[in-house]
């Protein structure tokens, strides 16, 4: 392969691996590859992992920026249903509707996050955008054009740290 049929460069080279999943090369057969095991892990599993995807050291630049950022996250504990309403038992005992979880989180609002950060700079990768419908058998996927609806989305990137405690980079809850 020579310089000119590499693919061009994707502005988050430091954080993909892109040797292993090369979603800036859609023309390639590894990507074709990547998407048909994508796709076979959903049917199968209903999750499609994609064990290394970010860099170790974009995992650590990403967790660093949670951690300087946690104090300023939106914060929600509370317990409710699957969907997020308060129980009803007209449905019997064993309905979701019925069954109650615990949920507790943090989200950074998008705008909290530096325009160079590795998260932002995936997140807004027309790549990443085009791979995941791929995966999921999209023509296309689209993100919120106009600063309220970006603001207002529900996107988010979770990180477990070592101790389980989560930390989302997301958009404010409104």
């Amino acid at each position: 392969m020579t310089a000119a049929t590499w693919p061009e460069a994707s502005g988050y080279d430091d954080v993909v691996d892109l040797s292993r999943y090369p979603i800036n090369d859609p023309a390639g057969p590894a990507y074709r590859a990547l998407i048909q095991a994508g796709q076979d892990q959903l049917r199968d599993q209903g999750v499609a992992q994609l064990t290394g995807f970010l860099t170790p050291a974009a995992v650590r630049q990403m967790l660093a920026l949670a951690s300087q950022l946690a104090a300023q996250a939106w914060a929600s504990d509370q317990v409710h249903t699957v969907y997020f309403e308060p129980a009803d038992d007209s449905a019997g005992p064993d309905h979701p509707r019925a069954l109650l979880q615990h949920s507790a989180k943090k989200a950074i609002a998008y705008d909290q996050i530096p325009a160079d950060a590795a998260i932002r700079r995936l997140y807004e990768s027309d790549d990443l955008t085009a791979f995941i419908a791929a995966v999921l058998g999209k023509r296309v996927l689209y993100r919120g054009a106009d600063r309220w609806t970006q603001w207002r989305s529900r996107s988010s990137a979770t990180v477990m740290s070592s101790a389980g405690i989560s930390t989302t980079a997301s958009s404010r809850s409104p």
